[in-house]
């Protein structure tokens, strides 16, 4: 898939899924089966909060673990990235050679132990301290990122593409959110509720059983002052509105 093509189905695209699927198709063509995108609005302090993210399937296990592990606080890799303009390549080897404190040289051993040889990241700036970042990586079995600086601009583009179409179905606003203290699996919730997805999608979209989305969605009214659901669809598409 060129990159011309995966523009054109982002442009098609009618749902966030839908979004997600083209990116999944444009890296499945350039060879990565191990990748993430994480947005994490905007960036106050080191422990940022995640708005939405999408993990390729091989990496579904380890990057919960990860984020279990709180590995994402002291990763140096991700502290590089986001002060970082260009993609950041590295080698899991090298860093755990370079590695000062236990705790980073366990995620190396665990990086390596998983099969992942090397990476590159993607951070993505917007506009005022707005921060996403995608996250390649290559496999034992792979060969993705041996030519990597010949394709970098590429995929740094393709990031940028992903990043503006995402942006458009995130219909949370970052000022409803904190104004209604919502937590993260909530406001997910609700961005789905937001694309007609039915509770028993959601749970499968999101793993979990369908009276915990129900429990969630009626935290959601209560933190919103709303009576049902659908109250809560139309006041998150309004806060949308410019």
């Amino acid at each position: 898939m060129t990159l011309e093509q995966f523009e054109q189905s982002l442009q098609g695209a009618a749902s966030m899924i839908q979004v997600d699927k083209a990116l999944e198709a444009y890296l499945k063509s350039r060879g990565f089966s191990g990748y993430t995108f994480s947005y994490y609005g905007h960036i106050a302090s080191k422990e940022h909060k995640l708005r939405h993210e999408v993990c390729s399937e091989r990496l579904r296990a380890w990057h919960d673990y990860y984020f279990e592990e709180r590995f994402d606080v002291v990763d140096q890799t991700q502290s590089e990235a986001l002060k970082a303009i260009l993609p950041l390549y590295w080698d899991t080897k090298q860093q755990l050679t370079d590695a000062k404190t236990d705790k980073d040289r366990k995620i190396r051993e665990e990086t390596l132990a998983l099969g992942i040889t090397c990476g590159l990241s993607i951070p993505i700036h917007g506009p005022g301290s707005d921060y996403a970042e995608l996250t390649l990586r290559q496999f034992l079995d792979e060969k993705c990122l041996i030519s990597w600086q010949k394709h970098k601009y590429d995929w740094q583009l393709a990031a940028l593409y992903y990043f503006h179409y995402m942006k458009r179905y995130l219909v949370v606003d970052t000022n409803l959110s904190i104004e209604a203290h919502l937590t993260e699996r909530e406001q997910q919730c609700l961005n789905l509720l937001v694309e007609k997805h039915s509770v028993l999608e959601i749970a499968h979209k999101l793993d979990i059983k369908e009276r915990t989305v129900n429990f969630h969605i009626q935290n959601i009214n209560h933190k919103l002052g709303v009576r049902n659901k659908y109250q809560a669809i139309a006041k998150a598409e309004n806060s949308n509105t410019p």
